[in-house]
């Protein structure tokens, strides 16, 4: 039987893992990730407040391919409404 490291285990780690596990049933597919973070596609508590921190642009994305794939990975999915406010202050030389 084969035995196939993935390193990394964000959204490119899970997704090469799971296509790999498919081309390949009878492989061993693991996806090795150091500090268990999952790569840049997070958020971050601040004082209570919630920053998307790297890699969100994925969620956004208009390929259906890319939505549908994070999508059927299943499991039980969290939804928070979030208000947004941007602070610009234009500074003239």
């Amino acid at each position: 039987m084969s035995r196939i490291a993935v390193l990394g285990c964000g959204w490119s780690g899970i997704v090469l893992s799971i296509r790999l596990k498919k081309l390949y049933p009878e492989a061993e597919v693991i996806c090795v990730d150091r500090n268990f973070e999952g790569g840049l596609l997070k958020s971050i508590n601040i004082n209570s407040y919630l920053f998307d921190a790297g890699g969100s642009h994925v969620v956004f994305s208009r390929r259906q391919d890319v939505l549908k794939g994070i999508l059927s990975m299943g499991g039980d999915w969290v939804s928070r409404e979030r208000l947004s406010y941007v602070f610009f202050e234009e500074v003239r030389p």
